[in-house]
């Protein structure tokens, strides 16, 4: 017996079984029709009709919505659904006004909705698993499967099989209604061509696209189409593999594909099938070349980097030119960084679920308080736990992914850098690997003596030899070292040759950019050393005088400044250098931190004649022809110029030389020279002022 249930206003959906029917204004179910004796009127039961039902859905008088067959008047009274047990049923939607609007279509045949389930195991918005299912004209999701289903009708063919049954009146159908679509198709993409209203035939969930990133080259895996309410865009869905420091998972991004009129060049789309591509292999061979050094990133590394990298900002972006050395390390960006760390899905757990459930939506994993981040990754606040400090990433296990997974890894990677100090994301083609100079040691101008005892000092310390401890454990591991003298002497490039020789990045920070007040010093500080701690980077802090100065009765802000800095570094495991100008005024408890303090003479002539030497080399070794003799060096060095001064020196007269196009000769020195002798003597003769 057919039933009559209520529907929505203007679109009917089903409940419990096939029925459709109306409600009144107060929401309840429309009265049954009774014969002249008040009895209700019972319709007789027809048994399965396996052919398409073709109804509309019209206002009646009374300004309801109800299903009719096509072609009929509205009835003018409730009536009962009379058409649940068709397979399928095609409807047309009517407004008040009486213009069509919509059509859907019915599929109750439970074979058909198996193979479909069995078949689209993952469309978004869609699924085959109910009783019932209603799918909006113009069917996307069947017309991208139309082949699949055609292949299995001819395969159902003979078999006198109920699924062939069914599904040979459905593709019927279907085919009758894809027609005039596959032509203009065929039509289109065989000239290069798309209309905007035929925008989705090339956009199968599940298919590769191609678009570009913040200017780089991306593939996606497409995970849903759509049009925006407004219609000035198409937005879509895709996901991509990206590493949060801890595992390689999947993440979802949207994109966007502007409303156009007319046709438009596919190749112009801003995102397109990556099939049609019109250098797909190059395409895929860049990506996954790229991908395995996305995958080969994992943990922390320094990197040599000349570019533009990208940063947050309030507007969305920002670009930052970067040339220097950075620091890679996705783990310690997210614990640094909690509010841009990565959400992902796992990849692992994807294929184990989906080889479990075939049902399995990985979509479902991103739902929630997540947002997409300006990079194309999707991000929140996570908290890190603190134990993670003590995680090395060094040592961690390195995962690799397949050749088709490194197609879709991102083509940016979180970095520190290490000039600018500031987090942001990298493009992994503009790394490069970092070439160590680890001759640069020798070149320092000082005694052998002391070269031998900083060397095996940081030799000792790198290589963990001595197994010496602190009566306290995790304290006193650390390598302090104190290098004091006047500026320009040598002593910053210590901290650097030493970085250079035992191949670790170098965290410069001057002692003003650490702030005055006890917390801010206290946080920053804090901050820092963590950060050397997790690279194992040497760390120099410049002009550290005002945390070493002598505590007093009568100065407590000094005093809590000193109390903090040596709390700080008691616990510090790394190489630490402090410079210092005034030694004379250091506190009694640093002396006791310290392992070897370095003090820098003014230069010698022969070490001025040595230090020359070094960067009239430097020159030369990048190719750079000069025309200075042995002889020259002499003469050099008879004004007393302390190693910066030298470097400036060298620097200025290249550039002198370069504009003149000559090589760079002693003549080219003596016009700097001359100037900073000039200068020399008029700071000398200028009154100082008190």
């Amino acid at each position: 017996m057919a039933s009559c249930y209520p529907h929505a206003r203007g679109r009917p959906f089903p409940r419990r079984g096939g029925g459709f029917g109306r409600t009144n204004i107060f929401g309840t179910p429309p009265s049954p029709d009774l014969d002249e004796n008040g009895e209700e009127v019972v319709a007789e039961e027809e048994g399965p009709k396996n052919e398409v039902k073709f109804l509309e859905s019209r206002y009646d008088g009374n300004g309801y919505p109800t299903l009719i067959e096509r072609g009929t008047s509205p009835p003018t009274k409730d009536q009962c659904d009379k058409w649940g047990n068709y397979t399928f049923r095609c409807t047309q939607y009517f407004n008040e006004l009486n213009i069509a609007y919509q059509r859907t279509i019915d599929i109750y045949s439970k074979p058909v909705l198996q193979a479909l389930k069995e078949m689209i195991v993952d469309y978004p918005g869609t699924s085959f698993s109910t009783a019932t299912v209603t799918l909006t004209f113009p069917l996307e999701v069947l017309w991208h499967y139309q082949d699949e289903l055609n292949e299995l009708a001819r395969k159902e063919t003979g078999k006198e099989s109920e699924l062939g049954q069914h599904l040979d009146v459905l593709m019927k159908f279907l085919n009758d209604e894809f027609a005039p679509i596959n032509r203009e198709f065929k039509n289109l993409t065989d000239q290069g061509l798309i209309t905007n209203d035929l925008l989705w035939t090339l956009f199968k969930p599940g298919i590769l696209v191609y678009t570009t990133v913040l200017g780089q080259p991306r593939v996606l895996r497409l995970k849903a189409f759509g049009r925006h309410p407004s219609g000035h865009y198409a937005s879509l869905q895709a996901t991509y593999i990206d590493y949060d420091g801890t595992m390689f998972g999947k993440a979802v991004t949207d994109l966007t594909v502007m409303s156009f009129e007319g046709t438009m060049d596919v190749k112009e789309l801003s995102v397109m099938p990556l099939d049609r591509h019109p250098t797909k292999d190059d395409v895929i061979k860049r990506l996954v070349e790229r991908g395995t050094k996305f995958v080969s990133l994992q943990g922390a590394h320094c990197k040599k980097y000349n570019g533009t990298a990208a940063g947050s900002a309030f507007f969305g972006i920002s670009r930052v030119s970067v040339n220097g050395r950075v620091m890679i390390d996705a783990n310690t960006h997210a614990i640094f960084n909690p509010g841009e760390a990565k959400r992902l899905v796992n990849l692992n757990k994807v294929e184990n679920q989906k080889s479990h459930d075939p049902n399995y939506n990985e979509y479902d994993e991103w739902s929630g308080n997540h947002h997409r981040g300006v990079f194309g990754t999707p991000g929140m606040g996570m908290a890190v736990p603190c134990e993670d400090f003590a995680d090395s990433s060094h040592t961690k296990k390195h995962l690799d992914l397949t050749d088709e997974q490194k197609l879709l890894c991102n083509a940016v990677v979180p970095g520190f850098t290490l000039g600018n100090k500031k987090w942001l994301q990298f493009y992994v083609d503009d790394l490069q690997d970092v070439v160590w100079n680890t001759e640069s040691f020798s070149k320092l101008v000082l005694p052998e003596t002391t070269k031998e005892l900083i060397s095996g000092l940081v030799e000792s310390h790198i290589n963990e030899e001595s197994h010496f401890d602190d009566f306290v454990e995790g304290k006193g591991k650390g390598l302090i070292s104190v290098l004091h003298g006047a500026p320009g002497l040598g002593k910053t490039m210590t901290a650097e040759t030493v970085a250079e020789y035992t191949k670790s990045p170098l965290y410069t920070v001057s002692a003003g950019s650490l702030g005055t007040e006890p917390l801010t010093v206290e946080s920053n500080l804090e901050r820092i050393l963590q950060l050397c701690t997790i690279w194992k980077a040497v760390l120099l802090i410049d002009e550290a005088d005002v945390y070493l100065e002598q505590r007093s009765l009568h100065d407590i802000h000094r005093n809590a400044l000193v109390s903090i800095f040596l709390r700080l570094l008691e616990y510090y495991h790394g190489i630490l250098f402090l410079t210092s100008n005034r030694v004379e005024i250091f506190d009694e408890a640093i002396q006791s931190r310290i392992h070897i303090a370095i003090k820098y003479n003014e230069l010698t002539a022969d070490a001025r004649v040595q230090v020359w030497k070094n960067f009239i080399q430097k020159v030369e070794s990048s190719g750079t022809e000069t025309a200075i003799v042995e002889k020259d060096y002499q003469e050099l060095a008879l004004l007393e110029l302390n190693g910066r001064q030298i470097k400036n020196a060298t620097r200025t007269a290249l550039g002198i030389a370069d504009r003149r196009g000559e090589k760079l000769g002693l003549g080219h020195l003596k016009i700097v020279l001359d100037i900073v002798d000039a200068f020399e003597k008029d700071m000398r003769d200028y009154p100082k002022v008190l």
